[in-house]
């Protein structure tokens, strides 16, 4: 997966710049970040599997998102991407929240 992103990101780098220095360390820095990334998620998950279901409404949301930047080509609208933005970290802390009360209401329980 990681590749296919990184290909893609060589074609738009040697489009855009003659700089091949500046093109291979960002590339490298894309691929490790995405590496680093992919592994605190993963992690994440693994600890609060709560979030197995939320990731799958964040990216939808985030692909909303797309869509709606895609129709509004010159116009900034500060409220609604602060709403999505809002949205995407409830979505997201809901979940690891919620995993919390559970296990008090667990550990009370016992």
């Amino acid at each position: 997966m990681d590749l296919a992103f990184s290909i893609d990101n060589i074609f738009a780098s040697v489009a855009l710049s003659d700089n091949y220095l500046l093109i291979f360390f960002g590339i490298f820095t894309g691929i490790l970040s995405i590496k680093l990334i992919a592994k605190f998620f993963i992690q994440l998950v693994k600890k609060f599997p709560e979030l197995n279901n939320s990731i799958f409404f964040v990216i939808i949301i985030l692909g909303i998102k797309l869509i709606f930047s895609f129709f509004k080509v010159h116009t900034k609208n500060l409220s609604l991407d602060i709403i999505f933005h809002v949205f995407t970290f409830v979505l997201f802390i809901f979940p690891i929240f919620f995993s919390f009360i559970k296990k008090k209401v667990i550990r009370k329980s016992n």
